[in-house]
């Protein structure tokens, strides 16, 4: 196979379906956008195997091009190595071979990656390609250790909420930040700069997180330490704010955001829903979809028997409590850690 032999590459790269292997192309994105500064770029290329059922990663390739960000080119084939083989004689090392380790131990296809291995390898000592051989797939469920024989990767499911940032000695060292050790050579002290790293928590990506990890068809479940209320109190069955109904709610609620020696309740911690008019649906639906801890509802059960229903949002569990065994309720909350 001759390095500028446009017809036999076509053949390797037609030859992954049938044989066990899959390739990926990429190149140097472009600096510009200009169609004529394009042309006069030289633009490297990657063609990269791996097992078939192995995805490229391409993160693992950057080192070899300049930390320039990199693109898949498609048709892949086609695209890379006509553009190559009408720049062949002028800048033939522009394409990198790179074989991923997983190949090695790929015996399907033994034959078929053996002579693409060796042709590379002689394009590789003619400097007409550059060829690469190592790590260079997507790590998966079931992978081994590097280090051992007996542990395997486990996947799980994960939400970024911060950062960690390597910062070296960009600031320890003109602020002369330093430590003193003992030289493992010498035995004598010695001062080194300090290493400096940091760290950035998102608030906004914790509360986006909160709802993601915990919600359920009806809407948001806000854990009590976050919530920004957690108590809702309503009255359900009232048209105005003078009825019984609508007063014993105010009232329950003005308890409730005064109780914080009985209860650890603070003011800012209850809400009271005064829209009287609102449809009773609507009420109940709305406190749920928003998620309040803990809602407390005064209706046709108080009416007859003097309850008011107290539900728990986690668990949509209801219990009925007559108003005076409300504060005792959520100090028996608060103790369990639920409140």
């Amino acid at each position: 196979v001759q390095a500028g032999d446009l017809n036999a590459w076509k053949q390797f790269l037609a030859l992954p379906s049938r044989s066990g292997f899959t390739c990926k192309v990429l190149r140097e994105r472009p600096t510009s956008d200009d169609d004529d500064t394009q042309q006069d770029q030289v633009l490297q290329y990657a063609i990269v195997f791996a097992r078939e059922d192995r995805e490229v990663n391409e993160l693992s390739l950057k080192s070899f091009f300049s930390d320039e960000d990199l693109e898949e080119v498609k048709p892949a084939a086609l695209n890379v190595l006509e553009d190559w083989n009408a720049a062949f004689k002028d800048k033939a090392q522009r394409l990198h071979l790179f074989f991923d380790d997983s190949l090695a131990h790929d015996e399907s296809s033994t034959v078929v990656v053996k002579a693409l291995k060796d042709a590379a390898q002689v394009h590789a000592d003619q400097a007409l390609v550059n060829v690469h051989h190592g790590h260079f797939r997507m790590a998966q469920e079931g992978d081994g250790c590097p280090r051992c024989a007996h542990s395997h990767l486990e996947a799980k499911r994960g939400i970024e909420v911060g950062h960690v940032f390597y910062l070296g000695q960009k600031y320890s060292k003109p602020f002369d930040v330093t430590f003193t050790e003992t030289d493992s050579e010498s035995g004598q002290p010695v001062k080194r700069v300090m290493e400096m790293g940091c760290f950035g928590m998102g608030v906004t990506r914790l509360i986006a997180s909160a709802v993601e990890v915990s919600h359920d068809k009806h809407g948001i479940i806000w854990p009590v330490e976050i919530a920004p209320y957690k108590v809702i109190v309503m009255a359900i069955g009232s048209k105005t704010g003078d009825e019984p109904i609508s007063q014993t709610a105010i009232s329950i609620a003005q308890e409730l955001a005064s109780s914080s020696k009985a209860t650890g309740l603070k003011r800012d911690d209850v809400i009271l829903d005064d829209r009287w008019n609102e449809s009773p649906g609507s009420k109940l639906a709305e406190s749920e979809l928003l998620g309040y801890p803990y809602r407390v509802v005064v209706g046709k059960r108080f009416a007859k028997e003097g309850l008011v229903e107290v539900q728990t949002r986690a668990t949509l569990e209801k219990t009925f409590v007559a108003p005076s065994e409300l504060l005792s309720f959520f100090a028996d909350k608060v103790a369990l850690g639920q409140l």
